[in-house]
């Protein structure tokens, strides 16, 4: 596993804690029910459809820092900056490894929250991806060596 955010990686530096990577659909409880659908269940008009809102993606991570190092410095700037998500699996072939790469293309840290992890300190934050005006906001890749792995069932 992989955590490079704004260019260090977490994890070759060995102050990487944990990681979180969320997606709310956001459903809107509130709408779906629309006079004169027809809709009834015993007497009763039933939700027409299900809508959502605003879908959210995010990303949230801890992690040791050293005090006066560049990426507490970025950190406090709220520089923006790429953070990418890797992932190793078994060998395929050669020097093949089944894989998965997650790049936010555009990101700020938007909160920061001092803590402490087993004595040590540690900084919690919360990412906010945001749409880069070319490459968009996310791009996932993964490879293995399974044919037709997002395929219909037969």
């Amino acid at each position: 596993f992989g955590i490079t955010i704004n260019g260090v990686n977490y994890v070759t530096q060995k102050s990487f804690v944990d990681c979180e990577l969320t997606f709310g659909k956001n459903i809107d409880l509130e709408s779906g029910l629309f006079p004169g659908s027809g809709v009834t269940s015993a007497g009763f008009q039933v939700r027409g459809r299900m809508e959502h809102g605003i879908r959210a993606l995010g990303l949230r991570f801890k992690a040791r820092f050293t005090n006066g190092s560049t990426e507490l410095a970025d950190l406090l700037a709220q520089t923006v900056g790429t953070a990418v998500l890797t992932w190793q699996g078994a060998l395929i072939t050669g020097s093949t490894y089944h894989g998965a790469t997650i790049t936010f293309h555009k990101i700020n840290i938007s909160s920061a929250i001092i803590g402490d992890s087993n004595g040590k300190v540690t900084v919690d934050c919360q990412v906010t991806p945001i749409v880069h005006p070319s490459n968009g906001l996310i791009t996932a890749a993964c490879t293995t060596n399974v044919d037709n792995i997002l395929a219909a069932a037969a």
